[in-house]
């Protein structure tokens, strides 16, 4: 039998284009009698990228380099100009059902509790369970999952950062779609809680096995996290670079000050900055 790995791509994205008109912005010089085009920034242009079904992806690059407009053209919530994207093999028209976002800011809904927001996806749509026992079971055994067995009554006012990203983690899991997508998801918690995170994220994700691309600015996040590393640089953006990571799970920040890490971190710097561009908080040479 074939493996997931084996088993074709769960994302497949070819010739991808995308710009958006900037108002305001600076307009081109044309001839007399041409009308002007709005001035625009181009993201993408003849974009090719695959993820294989299983394969937890990174996609690492600056801020405003185009990632988080990757994820969401994904996920259908805007339509790329040019190209085609396939998810389960089925082209992306609209929001699909294949796919399931997390996004930095939580977005839990302040009325529910944390069993109610878990529970959410399972009431309608997609991903909707008959019965309301069997929903909140289900609901119930993600948040245990999680380390929030204790919280399942609490709003989300009375929970800190770290427990609402756990459950807006949870919330993302239950469904067990095929496809993750998650926008720095980790990008506003503390350190400490940012690597507990990290930890329940690979636990879960270990145990569902679906994909997921995760783009973060986080050179360290992608090698703890990464199958494979997929490096953005550019405008418009292309590939500078993939590295599958050397190295099993679960990984922390202990594996960070191996030799194999460091190296690794020497890669994606070259790839992300280039060999004649000063990296951010180093020197340059005299």
């Amino acid at each position: 039998m074939k493996s997931l790995l084996e088993a074709g791509p769960c994302v497949s994205i070819k010739n991808l284009a995308k710009a958006f008109s900037v108002p305001g912005g600076r307009m081109p010089v044309v001839r007399p009698g041409h009308v002007k085009p709005p001035a625009s920034v181009v993201v993408f242009e003849n974009f090719s990228f695959d993820v294989s079904q299983g394969e937890f992806v990174v996609v690492l690059g600056r801020s405003g380099c185009g990632k988080s407009t990757l994820l969401k053209m994904i996920a259908g919530l805007i339509a790329p100009d040019q190209g085609q994207i396939l998810v389960m093999g089925q082209p992306v028209g609209g929001p699909n059902p294949w796919s399931i976002m997390v996004f930095q800011d939580f977005a839990l809904f302040p009325w529910r509790t944390a069993l109610g927001n878990v529970r959410m996806p399972l009431e309608a749509g997609t991903w909707r369970i008959e019965g309301e026992l069997k929903r909140r079971e289900a609901a119930t055994a993600v948040l245990t999952r999680v380390g929030l067995q204790d919280r399942i009554n609490a709003y989300p006012r009375e929970l800190s950062g770290g427990m609402q990203q756990r459950a807006a983690l949870a919330r993302s899991m239950v469904v067990r779609s095929p496809l993750m997508l998650m926008d720095e998801p980790f990008g506003s918690l503390d350190a400490h809680t940012r690597d507990n995170m990290q930890k329940v994220l690979q636990d879960l994700w270990s145990d569902i096995q679906n994909s997921i691309i995760l783009v973060t600015h986080d050179i360290q996040e992608a090698m703890i996290l990464a199958d494979r590393i997929v490096v953005l640089a550019g405008k418009p953006a292309s590939i500078a670079g993939e590295i599958r990571v050397p190295a099993g799970r679960p990984r922390d920040r202990r594996w960070l000050v191996t030799k194999d890490a460091f190296e690794l971190q020497e890669r994606v710097i070259s790839m992300l900055y280039g060999v004649n561009e000063n990296v951010p908080g180093t020197f340059p040479e005299n």
